[in-house]
Formats: C-alpha cells, sequence, structure tokens
C-alpha cells in the first residue's frame, strides 16, 4: 500500500476518532472544557456555552479567568487550580459558590484530570463543572425542615409539660378553694342571722372573689383536658331557650348596675351539652358586664338561621380594636392596651368557648369597634332526632 493512502487511512482514522470523543464530549450535560496548561481554551462542549452563556469563538484558547467577561476570574477558582491542581494528577469535588453576572448564584461542584493526548507534548486540563445550585438548596431546605420539626417537637414538649403542671397545680388548687367558699358561706350565713351586716358583707364581697377564682381554675383545668381530647360532654336534648333564661338570671345576680335585655325566639329543644353551652353564654355575659364599666345595657337575642339556632350578646362598652378582633380567640390572648390592663383574666374564656362550639359544630364571631362596644355570636345546629339536624327556614 503506498505510503500516501496509508497516511491518508491513518488521518481518517483520527478524524473519526476525533468526531466520536467530541460527540460523547457534547453528549455530556455538565459543562466540560479541556484546557492547556496555561490554562488557555482548547475546546469545550455545549454545556459550557450554554451554561456561562458564550460561543467557541469567544472562547477557544480564551484564558479561563477572561471567560465572559471575567465570570470565573474569583479567588476559590484560582485556588483550585494553583494550590488543588498544582501537582496533582486529579482533583474531585471542589465546591465553588459564586454569583455571576449572566447566570446569577450558583454552587458548582468542580472534577479536573490531567491527560496527555495523542499529538500533544503537554499534559491538558479535562475540567468537568456540576451545577449543584439546587440540589444544596434542596438539601439546605430539608436541613431547615429538620431543624424546624425538632424545634416544633421541642416546643410541644415544653407545651406538654406546661399543660402537665397548670392541670396539676389546678387541681390541686381545687380542693382547698372549694373547702374556703363553703367556710366562707357559713360564716356569711351565721353573721347574718347575728345581725353583723358589716362582717356579712364582707364576706359576700370576699366570696364573689372566691367563685371568680374557681371560674379561673376551671379554666386552667379546662384547656389541657380539651387539647388531649379528654373533656367530657354529656349530650342530650335540652331546652335552648329555658338554659339561655338560667344563666341570664345567675349572671344578672353578679351586676347590680348592669341590665341584660333578653329578646328569645321559640326553637326547638337542641342536642348537646347544657353545662358547656352555657358556659359559653356564662363567658360572654361575663366579658360583657366586665368591659362595659360605663354603660348598663346588654342585649342577648335569638333567631334561627336555616337548621341553625343563633344568639347574640351585644354591650356597648369599651370595644376591640379591629386588628385583634381575629386574635381574641386564641388561648391566653388579651387586649393589652392601658385601659384593658385594669381588666382581670387570663385570656381563656373565649378559647374554651370556641372550642365547646366546634365540638357541637357550633360557630363564634365578634364584631366590634374601638369604643363603641361589641356584639359576639355564636351558633348551634338544631337536630330532631338521632343527630340529624331539623330543616328550618330562614327567618
Amino acid at each position: 500500500m503506498p505510503e500516501t493512502k496509508r497516511a491518508n487511512i491513518e488521518i481518517q482514522k483520527l478524524k473519526n476518532a476525533l468526531a466520536y470523543a467530541e460527540a460523547i464530549i457534547d453528549a455530556i450535560h455538565e459543562p466540560l472544557v479541556v484546557l492547556r496548561p496555561d490554562l488557555r481554551i482548547r475546546t469545550a462542549n455545549d454545556a459550557f456555552y450554554k451554561t456561562f452563556h458564550v460561543n467557541p469563538e469567544e472562547t477557544e484558547e480564551k484564558l479561563i479567568y477572561e471567560l465572559a467577561d471575567g465570570q470565573l476570574n474569583f479567588p476559590q477558582i484560582k485556588l483550585f487550580f494553583q494550590k488543588n491542581l498544582g501537582n496533582k494528577i486529579s482533583f474531585k469535588d471542589f465546591e465553588i459558590k459564586y454569583h455571576f453576572k449572566k447566570v446569577g448564584r450558583k454552587t458548582l461542584l468542580l472534577n479536573a484530570r490531567k491527560l496527555l493526548m495523542e499529538g500533544e507534548k503537554e499534559q491538558m486540563i479535562l475540567l468537568v463543572i456540576e451545577d449543584i445550585t439546587d440540589k444544596r438548596r434542596y438539601q439546605e431546605q430539608i436541613e431547615k425542615e429538620k431543624n424546624m420539626l425538632a424545634e416544633n417537637q421541642r416546643l410541644q414538649e415544653i407545651s406538654r409539660q406546661k399543660d402537665d403542671f397548670i392541670s396539676m397545680a389546678s387541681h390541686e388548687l381545687k380542693t382547698p378553694v372549694t373547702s374556703i367558699k363553703a367556710f366562707a358561706q357559713l360564716l356569711e350565713h351565721d353573721y347574718s342571722i347575728s345581725g353583723n351586716s358589716e362582717a356579712a358583707q364582707m364576706l359576700a364581697r370576699m366570696n364573689k372573689q372566691i367563685v371568680k377564682l374557681t371560674s379561673l381554675i376551671g379554666d386552667l383545668l379546662d384547656v389541657p383536658k380539651m387539647e388531649g381530647g379528654k373533656l367530657q360532654y354529656h349530650l342530650d336534648y335540652f331546652d335552648f331557650n329555658e338554659m339561655v333564661g338560667d344563666i341570664v338570671r345567675e349572671m344578672q345576680m353578679v351586676t347590680k348596675f348592669h341590665y341584660i335585655k333578653v329578646q328569645l325566639v321559640k326553637v326547638p329543644k337542641v342536642y348537646g351539652d347544657r353545662d358547656r353551652v352555657g358556659q359559653v353564654l356564662t363567658n360572654l355575659l361575663s366579658n360583657a358586664i366586665k368591659y362595659s364599666p360605663n354603660t348598663k345595657d346588654i342585649e342577648v337575642s335569638s333567631w334561627r338561621n336555616l337548621d341553625n339556632v343563633c344568639v347574640s350578646v351585644k354591650d356597648h362598652g369599651i370595644g376591640i380594636s379591629k386588628h385583634k378582633q381575629a386574635k381574641i380567640f386564641d388561648r391566653f390572648f388579651r387586649e393589652n392596651g392601658l385601659t384593658e390592663n385594669t381588666y382581670p383574666g387570663l385570656g381563656l374564656g373565649l378559647y374554651i368557648a370556641s372550642e365547646i362550639l366546634k365540638r357541637h359544630e357550633g360557630s363564634i364571631s365578634v364584631t366590634s369597634k374601638k369604643g363603641f362596644g361589641s356584639t359576639f355570636y355564636f351558633t348551634m345546629p338544631i337536630r330532631l332526632h338521632h343527630g340529624k339536624r331539623a330543616k328550618i327556614e330562614a327567618c
């Protein structure tokens, strides 16, 4: 075979091998570049051009630091070439973070290997650049969520310990307070009979404070039970209007200054826990009295809406600021303005009321304007038999 023909065959083989190698390189998804020993770019694949928004004409034979207005000219990549790859054949998984002008903030993983290509006198550097920005962001998000989960678990444990402590302390307080109340009532009765009206009045005032304390202790006991699903409900049919009348009479005896006006519509018996629903109304009336120190009228009304009985408790007191109205049913939430600080309470009553109504498939809401009073509304479904709701047309 003539030497010329043999040479042409070898050249063709080399061209085919080069085309094959270039096809493999271009098929790689990660940016890949071949560098000369002086870090000038000999060639790169399509992924490299797309990632750094450059083309072959402005890339080949340029220093990698000069590429695309110096996008890769920063200390971390210089360290990679000068220190890490200086005396080594290869280096794996060198991570860098940098804000590139054209492509934004990226996290890149560099892998490099020195190789001697056929026909070349000096070793070339094969550099693969893997964009792991999304991967690192995902890992950071997972780590963040793990930390949040651990923090939530820690807070839940603290909350559980707090609830356990409150429940235990409240339970221990309940027995002596009950005894004190009984003794105070006996003493009040004895002094009234003996004609010592001044002592009887003092004991009557003490009894009122004991009743308030008993109510606070009851609230503290209810909250952990409610959140643990252990609060007991005694469900049965009861006369709703009779319950409202009883509660109003009890609350009217608590205050001599206020007048509670009642306007009720006739409704069938409702199914629920009479005492717990009464607790809701008691709380609303107690708040109406407490937060209306300078106005006398309090109005309790009821009406029917489809298969619900609806009740409103309206006062003309200090009102609630608009941005706080959505929070007043949260546990331990209380108004904290200068005026409101004069009113005692734990901020549990409305929270407990809302939870009781949820258990009855009812709801509670409020409309109010600061300085012009508040109206609280609550609804309960009417059931005739076997838990089915009554079908009542809207008024």
